[in-house]
């Protein structure tokens, strides 16, 4: 095993049905109770890459552990379009096509929670 080079860590991308973090990155390893990583754990798997550098230090210096979350998949696709480039984003872009049955299935319980809270505050106030 070679020692020099430092352990790469890997981040997971997963897409939930939270509607502030719709699709979250894991970076690095997480305790499989932790509750976020759950949530995680509980939605759509996307696949994974290596960290940046960037990211690296950030999991690094953290006493916790890192995510990195979009409120939408169209927040997702520009973060990685202006980071990775273009080409990147493209490859992206077909595994989201590929994968969007599931992704499409936990936008719309998404919706219906924010219908269903709506209701309730039409409810409160009449």
């Amino acid at each position: 095993m070679n020692t020099d080079r430092p352990e790469r860590l890997r981040v997971r991308y997963f897409v939930t049905a939270n509607e502030r973090a719709v699709v979250l990155a894991l970076i690095g390893d997480w305790p499989p109770r932790a509750a976020f990583a759950r949530m995680a754990r509980a939605g759509h798997y996307l696949g994974w890459r290596w960290a940046h550098r960037d990211e690296e230090e950030a999991a690094r210096s953290s006493p916790r552990h890192v995510a990195r979350c979009w409120s939408s998949v169209a927040s997702f696709v520009r973060w990685h379009r202006d980071v990775a480039g273009m080409a990147k984003a493209r490859a992206l872009c077909g595994l989201l096509r590929q994968e969007w049955p599931h992704i499409e299935r936990l936008l719309r319980k998404i919706e219906t929670k924010r219908r269903a809270k709506t209701r309730r505050k039409e409810r409160v106030r009449s």
